[in-house]
């Protein structure tokens, strides 16, 4: 268990980045298309990179549980996203599930773009978790 927690820990910085960039880039496209003037790019930036650290944080710490696996605790991860993307936003719980939907599979992206580029493949990835 510490091994794979040793293993997946060195790639969380990689996918915190990563996922936080893209998803604020989301953010930010989806906050221009509706016209909420007041969400500026930095703004969606940041949100992105704390939801991202947030997710993957989660992740690690709930995939130390013994019965609770990696990919368990990486669902558990993105749904402490959702309370955190509406209160760093200020929305109503039916705006920010609308970004919550855009950073689930934002996230997904960059675990598997992680994988392909630094362990060779999601098959690694798999072994490791």
């Amino acid at each position: 268990m510490i091994e794979t927690l040793e293993a997946f820990s060195g790639l969380v910085l990689v996918m915190i980045v990563l996922g936080g960039v893209l998803s604020g880039i989301c953010f930010f496209a989806i906050a221009k298309a509706s016209e909420k003037e007041r969400l500026g790019v930095w703004r969606m930036l940041g949100g992105g990179l704390a939801a991202a650290i947030v997710t993957f944080a989660g992740t690690l710490i709930f995939s130390a549980l013994p019965f609770i696996g990696a990919g368990t605790a990486f669902l558990v991860g993105i749904i402490l996203a959702l309370p955190l993307i509406k209160a760093i936003f200020q929305m109503s719980l039916r705006e920010a599930k609308i970004y919550w939907l855009v950073y689930v599979p934002v996230q997904m992206l960059a675990v598997l773009i992680t994988a392909q580029f630094f362990l060779g493949g999601v098959k690694y990835l798999i072994q490791i978790v």
